[in-house]
């Protein structure tokens, strides 16, 4: 992943704060305990600090197609050095989510979704969740299980990082949602989302998958019910009723949903999609 000129801060457990700054294109080793590649003219640096103490800085610099590593300005080859790595630069792979890409192809060559999934359980920050999902998502397809529990990460997270979780979402209902539990999953991680417009991005994805079973549009219309913004309920109702077929309980669904409006110009306009809209 090319990081030109990001700045970052992570935090330890025990208050230690890092300023990390990278340039280039940064590689992790697959064990996150050293950096395996540096672009040329690339370079990560790493300030320590603890409260107003300013402690170690290390630096990894590409040169000629090498990596050039320095603590306080020394060569880091000492045991010491090496210790320090070992311990900072796992926190600033998780807490900044730098790297994301070739971290999440390491660790999925060596372990499946299952390692990267259990590595995104470890991160504290809910935009370093979304990178690795993404990474993850942008490349792989994954089975209905894997796709469930992602989902239910970004409820998790959605208190913290609305917007952040709806991206997840978002690339969770891209990879498709044909399991009944999938769209339970989905449906209640966007209801934990407490943003009505990061609420309509991940419903958005939902509706654009394609045909929806009945199941699918039962669950969907009912979390188009608890958005809370009668021009977003009326805009995701609208976009639906112009691409799917809705017939049965869910084209009951849809009117009770569309009627609950309190606005009469969104009701009216949902309504009259769904009168335009084929029954099954």
């Amino acid at each position: 992943m090319a990081t030109k000129g990001h700045y970052h801060e992570a935090t330890s457990s025990t208050g230690r704060q890092y300023d990390v700054r990278a340039l280039g294109r940064i590689v992790p080793s697959d064990d996150g305990f050293d950096v395996a590649r540096v672009s040329d003219g690339g370079v990560l640096r790493i300030v320590e600090r603890d409260r107003a103490r300013r402690k170690p800085t290390f630096e990894a610099l590409g040169e000629g197609g090498q990596v050039v590593r320095r603590l306080d300005g020394r060569p880091a080859t000492s045991s010491e050095a090496r210790t320090w790595m070992a311990r900072v630069l796992p926190l600033v792979w998780r807490e900044t989510g730098m790297a994301a890409e070739p971290r999440v192809e390491s660790i999925f060559g060596r372990h499946g979704f299952e390692g990267v999934i259990e590595e995104m359980s470890r991160l504290s920050g809910c935009h370093a969740s979304r990178l690795y999902a993404e990474a993850l998502l942008a490349r792989h397809r994954l089975p209905t299980a894997a796709l469930v529990r992602l989902a239910a990460q970004a409820g998790r997270d959605a208190a913290r990082g609305p917007e952040d979780a709806a991206a997840i979402l978002t690339a969770v209902a891209r990879q498709g949602l044909p399991d009944e539990a999938l769209h339970d999953a989905f449906a209640d991680a966007v209801r934990r989302v407490p943003s009505p417009a990061q609420q309509g991005k991940a419903l958005h994805a939902w509706i654009e998958t394609g045909d929806l079973s009945n199941h699918a549009l039962l669950i969907l219309l009912r979390t188009i019910a608890g958005v809370g913004s009668d021009q977003g309920r009326a805009g995701l109702l609208v976009t639906l009723a112009g691409r799917q077929a809705i017939g049965g309980a869910a084209r009951d669904e849809f009117r009770r949903t569309a009627s609950a409006l309190r606005s009469a110009t969104y009701r009216d306009r949902a309504l009259a999609a769904l009168a335009e809209a084929p029954t099954r």
